[in-house]
């Protein structure tokens, strides 16, 4: 039973970590620096979803083999769920900062 509820936790953690990541990456398409260059992955091209496509790949094969019985790979999913739990959570705290330091310039002009 407790083996059982380790891997539901470890699950739970390594699919909200690949939304977080996803949607990042989807709101990253949606912004005006998205049109900025040629190599840029703008919302609904192939680009983007090839990336979102790779970044599930990458959480969901280890989660797979993982829940399967292949218990070392929980610190490679521990490496990914780390860095986009990180990444997630700085781009989450960093921009309500940067929509207000862009208001307050906006206002004073």
């Amino acid at each position: 039973m407790r083996n059982s509820t380790a891997k539901n936790s470890v699950a739970i953690t390594t699919l909200l970590s690949a939304l977080f990541f996803c949607f990042i990456l989807v709101l990253a398409s949606l912004s005006p620096l998205a049109d900025s260059g040629p190599n840029v992955n703008t919302f609904g091209s192939v680009g983007m979803w090839l990336s979102l496509g790779m970044i599930l790949f990458l959480y969901l094969l280890p989660l797979a083999f993982y829940m399967i019985g292949i218990n070392f790979l929980k610190f490679v999913m521990a490496a990914f769920c780390s860095i986009g739990l990180l990444i997630a959570a700085s781009t989450l705290l960093l921009m309500p900062a940067l929509f207000y330091l862009d208001w307050k310039i906006s206002q004073e002009t």
